[in-house]
């Protein structure tokens, strides 16, 4: 039965609703992570059931995490498709349970909620859910796309509701924001095409919406991908360059422009100037998640090892975990990356770091990988990274994990990292967790911390720089620090475990 059936069934009880959510979580992930083509044929089904079913909503348990990701995951849907009334539902209750939606979520939900009084209000508007777009376009939680659409979707709002001298007015606000954020210039050439025809604006959001299934790079395998030809890879080859990460990120430092990054290097990055300008910006962050990761109480492991890095990036996340176990104890390195400009430099700094070491690089999504495609084992001990991935939206979860399950060694572990944005992300890691804590009665759990940008203190650049608090007197701080630290606060969310 298909999971929008069973939700059809279950939508009338609290309890049904509750335990079908907490039973199928991976397949509700996967389900709202479909492409929109096909989560576009069931919109009439769920503003029915949302809104005819208000009470049973407000009646879930809302300490359970997953009730509080399906609430994030249906405000997702109903954003997609411009649901106001079922946005007006929702809203109240996330706001009433105090759930994470995330800085793009909440400036899109700002459209519709509260409910609009008249045109000025929603005018007025503008700057916030602009402000907050732009924020959560910095921190990487939207991408071009996603703030495209969801300023068209304003924008249809407007001409739906609105005079025009009001639609007059909206433009000319796009256009005193277009300078500092170029993209909104895109947008308005879009608005310039589509006119005030609200059905070509539709037409065009359904368009971006649908994203392309294909594998995002032809897959290739093999000891070729690593990068030698490069001025990056000739230095990083000289004995000046010391075998750690802190004299790597020194190097690649010099090869920064300091040029804004796209979505805050959390798309694909396709040049070697991009690379260099996310580990000046981001590489310390990265770097220090993962080495809490494999803090006290993750043992110590003296084993020959094999280090599985799904989704590698340039293998800041590979690199801690050689510095944790040391170089003599890595077997093989196994890679996997979408983007080929980034594989083959972590390669280089896997080769810098364990010149013996065998690393294999698999340049690929992972819903294009089979089993058959991955390396076989050369230890008896595999450490599978996951960062700053299984927070994300555009694989199927059930599929990745059928992936590591194929890899399985007589001993792994899974250290599994990403950044706090909203509760339907952290629910993705969660229940990547609750599958191998439920099927291995081996499980054991070591680290499971979430930490908020508004949440329980862990680091920020000042704290990592000084080894203390030294909160409002360091250049790191900027103006905003409190008593409960920087308000420039990085977030984590762990989830760290053996079978």
């Amino acid at each position: 039965m298909a999971i929008i059936d069973k939700i059809k069934e279950a939508y009338g009880s609290v309890g049904t609703l509750a335990a079908l959510i907490n039973g199928n979580a991976k397949e509700l992930f996967d389900y709202f992570n479909a492409t929109h083509g096909y989560l576009k044929d069931d919109k009439a089904i769920w503003n029915e059931l949302v809104l005819r079913n208000k009470q049973v909503l407000r009646n879930l348990d809302y300490s359970d995490p997953y009730v509080r990701a399906f609430l994030v995951c249906l405000l997702e849907y109903a954003m997609r498709f411009g649901q106001r009334a079922v946005v007006v539902s929702l809203m109240p209750v996330i706001r009433k349970h105090d759930i994470v939606i995330g800085k793009r979520l909440e400036a899109i939900s700002n459209i519709f909620y509260p409910k609009i009084s008249h045109s000025e209000d929603l005018l007025n508007r503008f700057e916030p859910i602009c402000g907050l777009l732009y924020e959560a376009w910095l921190e990487g939680d939207v991408d071009n796309r996603g703030v495209e659409v969801a300023i068209l979707r304003y924008y249809a709002y407007v001409v739906e509701n609105t005079l025009q001298q009001h639609i007059s007015r909206f433009i000319d606000a796009m256009d005193a924001k277009s300078a500092e954020w170029p993209v909104l210039s895109q947008i308005k050439d879009v608005i310039s095409g589509c006119g005030e025809e609200i059905r070509a604006i539709y037409q065009f959001i359904d368009n971006s919406l649908e994203r392309n299934d294909a594998p995002i790079v032809a897959y290739e395998h093999g000891p070729g991908l690593i990068e030698t030809d490069t001025n990056y890879a000739g230095e990083l080859s000289l004995n000046g360059v010391n075998a750690d990460f802190r004299s790597i990120r020194e190097l690649a430092k010099g090869y920064a422009s300091g040029k804004q990054l796209r979505q805050r290097g959390t798309e694909i990055i396709d040049n070697h100037e991009d690379l260099a300008e996310y580990m000046k910006r981001y590489g310390n962050m990265h770097f220090a998640k993962i080495c809490s990761a494999f803090e006290s109480p993750f043992p110590v492991i003296v084993e020959k090892t094999d280090i599985i890095d799904w989704g590698c990036g340039q293998s800041i996340s590979t690199m801690a975990a050689i510095e944790k176990i040391g170089a003599g104890n890595v077997n093989m390195i196994v890679l996997i990356e979408p983007s080929q400009i980034a594989l083959k430099r972590a390669a280089a700094h896997c080769r810098k770091l364990v010149p013996t070491a065998n690393i294999i690089t698999i340049c690929s999504d992972f819903d294009s990988l089979n089993p058959a495609d991955l390396p076989k084992p050369t230890s008896n001990v595999a450490v599978n990274v996951f960062s700053n991935v299984l927070d994300m939206d555009c694989f199927s979860q059930q599929h990745l994990i059928g992936l590591a399950e194929s890899m399985f060694r007589d001993k792994n572990y899974f250290v599994c990292a990403s950044p706090f944005t909203n509760e339907a992300a952290i629910a993705r890691l969660e229940t990547f967790r609750y599958h191998f804590q439920t099927n291995y009665p081996t499980f054991r759990l070591y680290h499971d911390e979430a930490n908020s940008a508004i949440g329980e203190y862990w680091m920020c650049n000042n704290r990592y720089y000084y080894g203390i608090n030294r909160h409002g007197g360091s250049p790191y701080c900027g103006d905003y620090y409190g008593d409960n630290g920087c308000y420039r606060r990085w977030t984590r969310v762990l989830k760290v475990f053996s079978v």
